[in-house]
């Protein structure tokens, strides 16, 4: 049985409650932007300036380029911080990983499982309008344009981390479209796939 999950997904595909799902179902550690509130108590830094400077490590990258600054970035010792912390919990015993380019991190792990979730834009689009209480877009525009810059930002942040593409789906054992049987039957074959692996 396979004791590593990675989760990378599309955003609006519902990959994080499948992931979510997915650990309870099998009793597993569940890991997501959990890791940068682990990080912010352990800098003393607000969590939210952690999420915002986690996603735009690319901005951070040219920046020091242009200035020829050697130096590590804030991004790039967070990450390193993240990357470290995620390694200390897999050996704790089974997880679920959502992002944070686990896929790429532990790939030479024995125990790893890398699935990657997608869904077509309309149905994206749909979820993140029925989630307008937690993403604010009140329209179908707003809704596509916020799936783009986030999707952008997710594989600025893998490309830069990794030096592999994100969208590359040879990075990934499985890629599901979450529409094809929805959220609960997504995490219903994953289960009985992963305990017959």
């Amino acid at each position: 049985m396979k004791s590593i999950i990675t989760i990378g997904r599309q955003f609006g595909s519902g990959g994080r409650e499948i992931g979510l799902k997915l650990s309870q179902e099998l009793g597993y550690a569940f890991y997501d932007k959990a890791v940068l509130a682990d990080a912010a108590k352990k800098l003393g830094v607000c969590e939210a300036l952690l999420e915002q400077s986690s996603e735009s490590s690319v901005g951070a990258f040219i920046y020091n380029v242009v200035l020829n600054n050697r130096e590590e970035s804030f991004e790039d010792k967070l990450a390193k911080q993240e990357f470290d912390y995620l390694r200390k919990q897999v050996k704790k015993g089974p997880c679920v990983i959502i992002g944070r380019c686990a896929s790429y991190q532990f790939r030479e792990e024995p125990g790893l499982f890398s699935i990657f979730i997608t869904a077509p834009m309309e149905q994206r689009a749909e979820r993140i309008l029925s989630l307008k209480e937690t993403y604010g877009a009140d329209n179908e525009k707003a809704a596509r344009r916020m799936i783009q810059h986030t999707d952008k930002k997710r594989a600025n942040y893998y490309n830069y981390y990794t030096n592999q593409r994100w969208d590359d789906m040879n990075q990934y054992h499985l890629i599901l479209d979450s529409t094809l049987m929805g959220i609960d039957g997504t995490v219903d074959a994953l289960a009985q796939f992963i305990r017959n692996a």
